[in-house]
């Protein structure tokens, strides 16, 4: 991607809060997206969220994700101990 990932951009640039607040909200709206199609990505951290030219964010790396059946409630799903509330916990502690 152009720009890099989220860590490196909040690192070394100190952008408006407006477009951080967008981003934030299209992550989450991502990952929404992601757990409605019975997937765990499991790897949420702020190297693992990529800017196109265009700054728009993108995830990145489901190298350790759970594809899981499409039947599966997604509310009470646990994965080896993996479960929708942890991917939610890492994407507000990891950023």
């Amino acid at each position: 991607m152009a720009i890099g990932d989220l860590r490196k951009k909040l690192a070394t640039n100190q952008s408006p809060q407006q477009p951080q607040l967008s981003w934030f909200r299209e992550m989450a709206r991502t990952l929404e997206y992601i757990h409605n199609q019975r997937l765990l990505v499991a790897d949420i951290a702020s190297r693992n969220f990529l800017f196109d030219s265009d700054l728009m964010i993108k995830f990145c790396k489901f190298s350790e994700s759970s594809l899981l059946p499409l039947d599966a409630n997604m509310d009470t799903v646990d994965d080896d101990g993996h479960m929708t509330r942890i991917d939610l916990e890492f994407l507000g502690a990891g950023i």
